[in-house]
């Protein structure tokens, strides 16, 4: 698309001093520029100052609910503050992860503004501690793309009983995401979503990820895969053709499956999922259109199972 009218804003998390914790997430509610009409987020790329880039492990952008007036300065992102929570409620916009660079949205679909998301949180998550100043540049314009984005974060809920066992040389974990749950979760009959481009994640025990489509219990193509994943090379890729998901009122319905294989881990004790990079993850962030009401769907672990498994006490 050849565009004129061209613009720029950041958005940043404003200087404070991180607890000397293992891992912080910082989040901080974000001012957008005022417009009165619709524009669209065509690109989007991180801004780190050259001594953060070791410690920024990711950012996020959500749109979330309206509350009124919103809350100032910085907190932590799943602490006792609700007001700084980015929940499964809010809605991934656009996201950057180690070894990535800036991305451009394809000519049919961006992510818009001056559209109905009121509020939107910044999310960083620092393996580090020191005084920071980290921001996402994005550019914008009011030339508008056909359809607005979206991302589905698929994969395996983040969870202490994720856990893969001590001493292991090979382990999987895998998380279905069904789209018969789409219509509840959008509030309204969704259409086929088209996916366009993927981000793999998992922390540093990650040797390989991929996200599979089934169809009628068949695998129907793999969506995405790195069998040669590398934490410090998380990146933004294109589809080399778009997907189509389809929901629940589409027959046949359709199933993701987000595969994480990892390498051996040390004898010492089990390692566990959580926020954490030295914790486990097994997510992949779909880029889709057109823009609806999903934004999380993910597998969980049948806690009853790893509870006999552990030998311990569970209750429904």
């Amino acid at each position: 698309m050849d565009m004129v009218d061209l613009r720029n804003m950041q958005t940043e998390l404003a200087r404070f001093a991180v607890p000397l914790e293992e891992t912080k997430y910082a989040c901080t509610f974000i001012s957008l520029p005022t417009v009165t009409q619709k524009y669209n987020i065509y690109k989007f790329e991180p801004v780190i100052t050259p001594h953060n880039i070791t410690s920024v492990h990711h950012i996020l952008v959500y749109a979330c609910g309206s509350s009124g007036v919103l809350p100032s300065g910085t907190d932590g992102c799943y602490g006792v503050n609700p007001d700084f929570a980015s929940d499964l409620s809010s809605q991934v916009l656009v996201g950057w992860a180690v070894g990535g660079e800036s991305y451009q949205f394809p000519d049919e679909a961006a992510v818009s503004i001056g559209t109905p998301d009121p509020q939107y949180i910044l999310e960083i998550h620092y393996s580090n501690f020191d005084l920071r100043l980290d921001r996402q540049l994005r550019y914008y314009t009011p030339e508008l793309w056909k359809y607005d984005v979206r991302v589905l974060q698929t994969g395996f809920f983040t969870f202490l009983v994720h856990f893969i066992p001590p001493g292991a040389e090979y382990c999987r974990s895998y998380g279905l995401c069904n789209s018969s749950q789409f219509d509840e979760m959008n509030g309204m009959l969704v259409p086929d979503l088209h996916v366009f481009a993927y981000l793999l994640h998992t922390h540093l025990s990650g040797r390989g990820a991929k996200a599979a489509q089934y169809r009628n219990s068949e695998q129907l193509r793999t969506i995405c895969e790195d069998s040669k994943y590398d934490f410090r090379l998380q990146e933004i890729w294109d589809m080399k053709e778009i997907i189509i998901i389809k929901p629940v009122q589409s027959f046949p319905r359709d199933v993701v499956a987000t595969d994480r294989q990892d390498g051996e881990v040390e004898s010492t004790g089990r390692l566990k999922g959580g926020l954490s990079t030295m914790n486990e993850m097994c997510l992949t962030f779909l880029f889709y259109y057109p823009h609806k009401k999903i934004s999380n769907c993910m597998g969980y672990p049948d806690t009853l199972y790893v509870a006999h498994v552990l030998k311990q006490e569970a209750s429904e």
